[in-house]
């Protein structure tokens, strides 16, 4: 069985399978190309309606009313279990079963995860982090992984124990990747800035009802408290052990007081380097390349990614 982490990279590797490009940003264009693929019309706008006719272009009667439901009745005719309880899962088993190799690798050198949360700014003043990382493998089209909340404290960093932020309120995401970076100069005018969207985050109807949104350049996610999240990939390949940062901006949305939330453990002795303002401020730097005038501090805790993944060959490190 595949063992991927999202929908749409599943979708993607399944479609190039079956001799479509595999480069949509958003399920539903993935669907629609296996759908094409498969002899039929595609221009569905939801995902069910789609899974529903690569269902009937498999020989099942469709008219499934859970996505879930439409892809068990798709691993069924593919000589499969169908009896998963997640999309995901039964889109695993899906792509096992027509021989897809695994491509989803850990870019970042290190576990990210939450460790808490600290201080709170007023809305409309941006708090900015730039974080530097290093992969362990080369991965291509990498994208990034959030989570607007906090891990509880109980001396155990786990997914299971991922909570809202006290208080908490949605808040607004912009990110960017710089490479090609230098050293650990602030001033990085030879990188490259990789701006990050979110459009896919649409795709899940869950977050949109909750009160999650995009913005029309797909450049700001408005995030709900203790939600995870995820970039659009990257067009952009990371070689093995290439240094980069990873710029993240956090903004309160509704124009109140908000919790700062706060990402990765920064451990200055293994060589994680963080730079960010003083105080929130309205500093618009997170697609800039020269943070000359951003306070530097050793910081026990930085905002960022939770994992930094990408597709590839080879194994996490």
């Amino acid at each position: 069985m595949a063992n991927y982490r999202l929908n749409l990279d599943t979708l993607n590797a399944i479609a190039v399978k079956l001799g479509a490009s595999g480069d949509h940003a958003r399920e539903t264009a993935a669907l629609n190309a296996i759908c094409a693929s498969l002899g039929g019309a595609g221009g569905h706008v939801r995902t069910l309606a789609a899974l529903n006719e690569w269902a009937l272009r498999l020989g099942d009667a469709g008219g499934h009313r859970r996505s879930v439901v439409a892809a068990n009745a798709i691993s069924l005719r593919l000589g499969g279990g169908g009896d998963h309880r997640r999309t995901l899962a039964a889109l695993d088993e899906i792509a096992g079963r027509i021989a897809l190799p695994d491509p989803v690798t850990s870019g970042s050198v290190r576990a990210q995860m939450m460790v808490g949360q600290s201080g709170t700014y007023a809305g409309g003043e941006r708090a900015t982090h730039r974080l530097r990382d290093r992969t362990n493998v080369a991965i291509a089209r990498p994208w990034l992984e959030y989570f607007h909340g906090r891990i509880l404290s109980s001396g155990v960093v786990d997914t299971e124990l991922e909570t809202g932020l006290a208080s908490g309120v949605a808040a607004k995401y912009r990110a960017a990747i710089l490479t090609g970076i230098s050293g650990t100069g602030k001033n990085q005018t030879g990188a490259t800035v990789h701006r990050a969207t979110f459009v896919g985050m649409l795709d899940d109807p869950a977050f949109v009802a909750a009160g999650g949104a995009v913005s029309a350049d797909g450049l700001t996610v408005t995030v709900p408290n203790g939600w995870r999240f995820r970039s659009d990939r990257l067009e952009l390949t990371l070689s093995a052990r290439e240094e980069y940062f990873v710029q993240t901006e956090c903004v309160a949305a509704n124009g109140t007081v908000a919790p700062n939330p706060r990402g990765r453990a920064c451990i200055p002795a293994l060589g994680d380097l963080a730079f960010n303002e003083a105080a929130a401020s309205t500093a618009d730097t997170v697609f800039k390349k020269d943070w000359s005038g951003v306070w530097n501090a050793s910081l026990t805790s930085a905002f960022g990614p939770v994992a930094v993944l990408g597709s590839g060959t080879a194994p996490v490190a």
